[in-house]
Parts: structure tokens; C-alpha cells; sequence
């Protein structure tokens, strides 16, 4: 079973572009290596994230990602000698720390972001919001009954709240409408920008 999973794996990642994130993690006295790969699945036609692999390093595995030398280094970098297997590899250093990415943001998108939050932390921050809004969305039939908090810990939470949130907008809108009006206007003037 394991090398079927392995070869269907492979078969996918063959004709997708692919990202490959590579950290270090301390476990006991042992160092391991642990991989996540992000690829676009041509058979569920979205968006995954996979565990790869972990293994344990050995002394002196040339692999450690702890620092920008180790990363980054010219010549016993991961990095480079990633690069020498893959020579048309694009390469970015701490990919696991988002918050540097979004500080890039055109400050349209960064704002809109930061009114999505505060729409999702305002029901979401209150347990009798909560609730309410749950019998909200059971009225309005939607998929789903909760939002989902964002957290700055989690890499991935930002996209997964967002996206519950675009599940959630009517009836989110018509919350908040009743709860704090200004906040509703602000999240319908955000959809604009950031396309919900």
C-alpha cells in the first residue's frame, strides 16, 4: 500500500509545479529533518499540502536549516547543494515564517485582510456570538456553522479562515449588520479588494 501511495505520489508531482519546505526540529537529543510539499493535484484539482518525509540526522548531515548560513550558505548550504541537483530550482529562505510574506501585501489587500479578521475575531472572540451565529448559519442552510480563527502561530490558518469566511459571507454580513454596522460596511467595501 505504501508504495502504491508513493508511486501515485510521484505520477502527480511529475507534471505539477511544486513547492518543497524543508525544517529542522529537535526531538529529544535527536535532530530531524521533516519535509512538507505544496503542489496543485491535477485529479482534485486543488491545492494540497503533504507530510513527505522525516528522517534522523546524522552528525554532520551538511542539511541544517537552523540559520541563514546553514540555509542559504554558498557552498554547504542546503540551498546550494540543492541546487546542484536541481539547477533551475528557486529557492526562498524561511518560507515557515508568513508573517515576513505579509508584510509585502499592497497595503489595499493588507487592509482588506485585516477587516476580514476583525469581522471573524468579533464573532468569534465572544462565546454568545458564537452561538448566535451558529443558529444563523443552521437558518441560512450553509455548509458550515462556525468561522474560524485566525491565529500568527499557524501558517496556514490565514488561508483556511479566509476561506471559511468567502463560505460564510452573507450570513457573516447579515451578523454583523445586527451587531456593529460600521464593521459590516467595512467588511462589504474589503470584498472588493480582496476578491471574496
Amino acid at each position: 500500500m505504501a508504495n502504491d501511495v508513493e508511486k501515485t505520489l510521484v505520477s502527480e508531482l511529475r507534471d505539477s509545479k511544486l513547492s518543497l519546505q524543508v525544517d529542522e526540529s529537535t526531538l529529544g537529543s535527536s535532530n530531524l529533518l521533516m519535509a512538507y510539499l505544496r503542489y496543485y493535484s491535477q485529479s482534485e484539482k486543488d491545492i494540497i499540502d503533504e507530510f513527505l518525509f522525516a528522517k534522523y540526522l546524522t552528525a554532520d548531515a551538511k542539511v541544517a536549516t537552523d540559520g541563514a548560513p546553514a540555509m542559504v550558505g554558498r557552498y554547504r548550504g542546503f540551498a546550494s547543494l540543492f541546487k546542484q541537483k536541481v539547477p533551475d530550482v528557486c529557492t526562498v529562505h524561511y518560507v515557515l515564517h508568513r508573517l515576513l510574506v505579509a508584510k509585502k501585501l499592497s497595503d489595499g489587500l493588507h487592509d482588506a485582510l485585516k477587516v476580514c479578521i476583525r469581522a471573524i475575531n468579533k464573532i468569534k472572540a465572544h462565546p454568545l456570538n458564537s452561538r448566535l451565529f451558529a443558529l444563523l448559519c443552521e437558518e441560512n442552510d450553509d455548509m458550515y456553522k462556525q468561522l474560524l480563527l485566525h491565529t500568527e502561530v499557524r501558517w496556514l490558518s490565514r488561508g483556511h479562515s479566509l476561506q471559511r469566511l468567502v463560505d460564510l459571507y452573507d450570513s457573516t454580513a447579515q451578523f454583523l449588520a445586527d451587531v456593529d454596522s460600521s464593521l459590516c460596511e467595512e467588511l462589504k467595501n474589503a470584498k472588493i479588494p480582496c476578491s471574496i
